[in-house]
């Protein structure tokens, strides 16, 4: 067996037993989540639901106001 052979199987086995064990020790997803009374929902099946946060609700929930800002530019870090 060639050492590339050695070195494929060992990383495929290590990704294998990785994903295994994410699968085995994750949570499950149905869970319900908490629902609080400030936060507006629309229902649009039983598995998918919108939420909208509201600044007034994040303004409750955090203690902070809201400052107003001027947009300037966008900058993502690309020069050209």
């Amino acid at each position: 067996m060639k050492l590339s052979d050695i070195k494929t199987l060992i990383t495929s086995g290590t990704i294998i037993l990785a994903v295994g064990l994410y699968l085995v020790f994750s949570k499950p997803t149905d869970e319900q989540p908490q629902t609080n009374d400030n936060i507006q929902y629309n229902s649009v099946t039983q598995e998918q639901k919108h939420y909208r946060i509201t600044p007034e609700l994040a303004m409750n929930e955090t203690g902070k106001q809201l400052i107003d800002v001027e947009f300037i530019s966008a900058n993502d870090g690309l020069s050209l």
